[in-house]
């Protein structure tokens, strides 16, 4: 099941009806795909936003924002730019089938797929779970996500 993902324009204004209200509406951990250059995963590639003609355009600089949920014990999300990953990052210097995310003891932890490169915190990602936190940078190729609970998500959309 792909994860529900949420300009982060939109999400903004859902705040705006109060904390309470948002992790109600929006509960659990969130992976945000930070604004930066864009690869087309292939000359063929297209991707296009579709928008409602009433609705406001994205600011630039707009990111997605992924709702990873509550972590539910053994769940796995699949990070990558493949159609039959949870979260898809449809970016040509993210791998196929990139990262997985496991809920394990209440958090999200993360390991890299098939000897993958990315890294947490400046270091790789190893092919062992690793804990994620509040706030924590996770870059794949030329992508930036960061790792956020719902208090640091709403710090991350005031800026």
């Amino acid at each position: 099941m792909t994860a529900p993902s949420y300009l982060s324009t939109f999400l903004w204004t859902q705040q705006l009806r109060g904390t309470a209200a948002f992790a109600t509406k929006f509960p659990g951990a969130w992976l945000v795909w930070e604004p930066g250059a864009w690869h087309a995963p292939s000359p063929s590639a297209r991707t296009t936003l579709s928008i409602d003609p009433g609705a406001r355009a994205p600011k630039q600089g707009d990111s997605l924002c992924f709702l990873l949920g509550v972590p539910t014990e053994g769940r796995v999300l699949r990070v990558g730019r493949e159609p039959d990953n949870e979260v898809l990052i449809s970016d040509g210097t993210v791998s196929r089938h990139h990262l997985a995310l496991t809920a394990h003891e209440g958090q999200w932890w993360v390991r890299a797929v098939e000897q993958r490169v990315a890294t947490l915190a400046g270091s790789a990602i190893p092919e062992t779970d690793v804990p994620l936190a509040a706030g924590q940078l996770l870059v794949l190729g030329g992508v930036k996500l960061s790792f956020h609970d719902t208090s640091s998500l709403l710090l991350r959309l005031a800026q």
